[in-house]
């Protein structure tokens, strides 16, 4: 349960403007607690910190990063937690900018063992980029430099109006070099605990997989799209089964619509428990018999 004081920034779906963009795929039901500002999609993997354990006492460990991983399509990373800081974010720590590389936040700064516990789960995975500052006090909303947007080749960065601002804006730019970075006054949405990706999720560009996964509207998808569906149904997980079973049954994807390996797919999808992947099956057997 979110502290009192810290509810209103809790996003209410329903007054959302744009509520299409939840329409088209882009949510799955999902029976955990799962904070927005806990996931940071890197390409394939995904990363979080290990608070959404703790949000879901109810179930283990094991159980939380299966489903996780059922509903990403991919690999989750976990970064520890600091218990310190109350919301427990993973995009207040890191930001994906491309390349196989992730920037980091200051954090050694203010705790260097939990820095070094962090950079060695990520360097596992990416090259890590810290932000550092060359200032005299170390400033607490220092953080929020690296909860930046970027649309397209857009980068906004918070301004706080305090000297780290042109060195986060400089350091940023030397690694993000196709593209054009610029500063956005934004103290007073770091003051009540957000910052700029927090406030503009809708703007991010679809998970292309998590986009085939769950719409119904599917354009005919690329063969690097669907071979990492296909990829991930082979690992087992259950919505990129289901998946692979829809795109054998969309005809203008083919010559045909293939039945048997359709039906393979939505087999293993419909053994996990899948329910629609089971509908979808006793469709296709009744459609066979001619009932």
């Amino acid at each position: 349960m979110q502290a009192k004081h810290l509810q209103r920034t809790i996003t209410d779906v329903n007054e959302i403007r744009n509520i299409n963009c939840l329409k088209l795929g882009e949510t799955v039901n999902l029976d955990l607690v799962v904070d927005g500002g806990n996931v940071v999609r890197c390409e394939d993997t995904i990363v979080m910190t290990e608070k959404v354990f703790f949000e879901n006492k109810d179930k283990t460990r094991k159980e939380v990063r299966r489903l996780l991983e059922e509903a990403f399509l991919c690999d989750i990373v976990f970064l520890p937690w600091d218990k310190h800081e109350i919301l427990g974010h993973s995009d207040g720590i890191i930001h994906y900018i491309g390349d196989n590389r992730v920037m980091m936040t200051n954090y050694a700064d203010f705790d260097a063992d939990l820095a070094h516990r962090f950079n060695k789960v990520m360097e596992k995975h990416f090259e890590v980029i810290p932000l550092s500052y060359d200032t005299k006090r170390r400033h607490q909303r220092s953080w929020a430099y690296v909860n930046f947007v970027q649309i397209g080749r857009l980068v906004l960065v918070p301004q706080l109006g305090i000297p780290e601002d042109e060195q986060a804006l400089q350091q940023i730019s030397e690694a993000m070099t196709g593209c054009k970075v610029i500063g956005v006054p934004a103290l007073e949405a770091v003051r009540k605990g957000g910052a700029l990706n927090c406030m503009t999720f809708c703007l991010k560009k679809k998970n292309p997989i998590m986009t085939m996964c769950h719409s119904e509207n599917i354009s005919a998808p690329s063969y690097d799209k669907i071979e990492r569906i296909r990829h991930a149904a082979r690992c087992g997980y259950i919505m990129a089964q289901l998946q692979m079973g829809r795109y054998y049954l969309i005809a203008s994807h083919h010559d045909k619509v293939d039945k048997d390996e359709a039906t393979f797919w939505l087999q293993l999808s419909a053994l996990q428990g899948n329910s629609e992947a089971a509908t979808m099956l006793a469709i296709i057997a009744c459609v066979v018999s001619g009932n």
